[in-house]
């Protein structure tokens, strides 16, 4: 069984394509970098818990890689770069920094230096297919169309996340390491379609967050008088290209499972970009009815008086300059895109057009930021206090198994574990008659097969719940072997016995 390593898991993207990708029932692993306060596989486990929440159901868990895209061989020790070499036959990559001006190295470091790392270690573990998220606006401050098979054409570029990034797909197009890749170009991604949903707040949302800030201070009425597309240097008539990324993602894994890479480019766009004037209409909106909600007051004007009197004019006056000087990062974002070709994205997805950013929806993204406070303070979500992993880890060394077919010479039965939910994932226990355990990390396709989740695992292995109770009670799934339920209970018996020393 196959393993597609992700990056960039944590990220607005990287959470969606993880959904998809377990929801697909796809094999992956995760390159994830721990925090001061979190484990590698906490955050996974977190994020992963409010697609539960969202869903009411559990999901199964990825095989989780602590490590770090700008550390040599991406942080991962010998015996991961092994796994992965045994284990793993592609690379998503959509790990990336935003930023647009070079700051302590970035977006170089992130964006041209770890996809230089990532192909010597595809070239080290035998990985020989690519796919790299990339973004439309490699084609910098070109008008007219913009082919998907164009690259480098000599353009000019609006900042360095651009260069970055155009530099970062001539490195996979020419690494003869490889067999195939696939490159993928977004536009601006925005939230979910359906809900409103995200977890950064760029781009789209840089001007909502001050018109409201602003709305607080000197009144909606004073606050939306302020253009702040216009000080941003584009006309009514401008449009950009923004994608929801419920659809990017939805995309991405479709055009994945279609099987092999082609050595192909899809733009990742819609055909009905958003002009300005729309723009600016519906952030007065969402604002304004934002603020009506929380019953803030609004000034009201005397007539033919002047905008809040002088006071208000002088704080409109100084949130002015401030947006423009923090913003202005964003002039060469903020422009009129070109018309994006997506010939191949249609060809591969004739059933999947990109959702069209009705009005509605439009609110529902301003609406959603507003009411969640761009993201702040982060919903808290609490792990159980008994984890399958943590058990697992406590078992010692989790190696390579012998393959099952030798099943029945050594006197061992194999058992793949599917385990969902928080602390979850995939191991293959190997039972001895004297009781002896050793695990392997990832699913097996061969052998016996058993699924459940993380709740009934901790109750069958403290002695709460029986194998033939959960059996009984549907708790668990048995597939692939006849005596995948004898098995079940061989292992049973020896962690219950583990469990009580």
């Amino acid at each position: 069984m196959s393993y597609t390593l992700l990056t960039g898991a944590t990220g607005l993207l990287g959470r969606y394509l993880l959904a998809d990708l377990l929801l697909g029932a796809r094999n992956v692993a995760v390159l994830v970098r721990p925090t001061r306060r979190e484990s590698a596989e906490a955050r996974v486990d977190r994020l992963l818990s409010l697609w539960e929440q969202r869903w009411k159901r559990n999901l199964p868990r990825p095989l989780v890689l602590t490590g770090d895209i700008l550390a040599p061989s991406w942080g991962l020790d010998a015996a991961d770069r092994r796994w992965l070499s045994r284990r793993a036959d592609r690379v998503l990559h959509s790990a990336a920094s935003l930023t647009f001006h070079e700051e302590d190295g970035e977006p170089w470091a992130s964006n041209v230096g770890a996809v230089e790392t990532m192909l010597r270690l595809c070239e080290e573990t035998g990985i020989r297919l690519v796919e790299h998220v990339s973004t439309a606006y490699t084609c910098g401050l070109r008008t007219g169309r913009v082919l998907e098979s164009e690259l480098d054409v000599g353009q000019e570029f609006g900042n360095d996340y651009e260069k970055s990034k155009l530099h970062a797909e001539k490195l996979i197009r020419s690494a003869r390491g490889l067999d195939a890749y696939t490159v993928f170009r977004p536009s601006i991604i925005v939230g979910d379609s359906q809900t409103g949903y995200t977890s950064t707040y760029h781009g789209l949302y840089a001007p909502l967050r001050v018109a409201s800030a602003l709305g607080n201070v000197i009144g909606i009425g004073d606050a939306l008088e302020v253009d702040y597309l216009a000080l941003l240097g584009m006309k009514a008539s401008d449009r950009k290209n923004f994608v929801p990324v419920d659809w990017v993602s939805e995309a991405i894994v479709s055009i994945s499972s279609q099987g092999r890479p082609r050595n192909q480019t899809y733009a990742l766009v819609t055909e009905h970009p958003v002009s300005t004037e729309r723009l600016r209409r519906i952030f007065e909106n969402s604002v304004r009815e934002h603020l009506e909600r929380l019953q803030v007051n609004l000034p009201v004007k005397a007539k033919g008086a002047s905008a809040g009197g002088t006071e208000s004019r002088i704080r409109m006056e100084f949130f002015q300059r401030q947006y423009v000087e923090q913003f202005s990062v964003y002039k060469s974002y903020w422009k009129d895109d070109p018309v994006f070709d997506c010939s191949n994205t249609k060809a591969a997805l004739p059933g999947l057009p990109c959702p069209a950013l009705t009005d509605e929806r439009l609110m529902l993204l301003c609406t959603h930021a507003l009411k969640t406070n761009f993201g702040f303070p982060p919903p808290k979500i609490e792990l159980p206090t008994f984890l399958p992993r943590q058990w697992f880890s406590g078992l010692g060394a989790v190696r390579p198994l012998p393959s099952p077919s030798v099943n029945g010479s050594n006197g061992r039965d194999y058992l793949s574990l599917t385990i969902t939910g928080p602390g979850g994932g995939d191991w293959v226990v190997s039972t001895g008659v004297s009781g002896s355990l050793d695990v392997e990390r990832g699913a097996r396709q061969d052998g016996a097969r058993a699924r459940m989740t993380a709740d009934t695992f901790g109750r069958i292995v403290k002695g709460e719940l029986s194998v033939d109770d959960a059996l009984a009670e549907s708790r668990v799934l048995l597939q692939g072997h006849a005596a995948a339920s004898d098995r079940l209970r061989r292992f049973a018996s020896s962690a219950t016995a583990r469990q009580s020393i």
